[in-house]
């Protein structure tokens, strides 16, 4: 079990359930100014602040769904399910639900 798999193991129950069809848009957020290093490594506070702005209109759209099989679009694109992003997704979704979930279309 990797780390990932047991802190989310920790803390959400498995499986979630049956899924319903959802769709979700994350603004586009540009750092302009990065803080380097920590002023108190225990409590995980940095060193200086941060600055970045949000780009609004511009981002990203994800839709979820359930569906009769596993299906990956990416930029209008149907993933292959050996394509490495795709992998990469799957088993990040497997975090989540485990491995007997109900078959899902994202799209983003």
């Amino acid at each position: 079990m990797t780390t990932a798999e047991r802190v989310f193991s920790n803390v959400l129950p498995h499986p979630l359930g049956s899924p319903n069809s959802s769709t979700v848009y994350a603004p586009s957020n540009i750092a302009l100014s990065k803080y380097w290093g920590k002023r108190d490594a225990a409590l995980n506070l940095p060193l200086n602040s941060s600055l970045s702005i949000s780009l609004g209109k511009w981002g990203t759209k994800t839709e979820i769904a359930p569906a009769d099989q596993d299906s990956l679009t990416f930029n209008d694109h149907v993933l292959d399910a050996t394509d490495p992003a795709a992998k990469k997704v799957w088993r990040f979704v497997d975090l989540f639900t485990g491995p007997d979930r109900t078959p899902l279309r994202i799209a983003t």
